[in-house]
């Protein structure tokens, strides 16, 4: 497999593509797509972010002791 990709590799040749202005605005489309989507599911999932980073571990013991307390 690898000697296919390092063939290929060796015997590039031009492509004779054109990107018109267009490829350019959906791209750049694409990525502000995506950091807003990301930024939406940190919004909300934010307080559980939160809560991750603020948790204590004597109060992480506390929960599971109080999981085997019979009452």
């Amino acid at each position: 497999m690898w000697m296919i990709v390092v063939l290929l590799l060796l015997c590039v040749t031009n492509a004779h593509a054109y990107l018109d202005p267009g490829t350019g605005s959906i791209l750049l489309q694409g990525l502000l797509a995506g950091v807003v989507g990301f930024l939406g599911v940190v919004k909300i999932y934010w307080r559980k972010i939160l809560a991750w980073f603020k948790r204590n571990p004597q109060q992480k013991n506390e929960k599971n002791d109080n999981k085997h307390d019979p009452r």
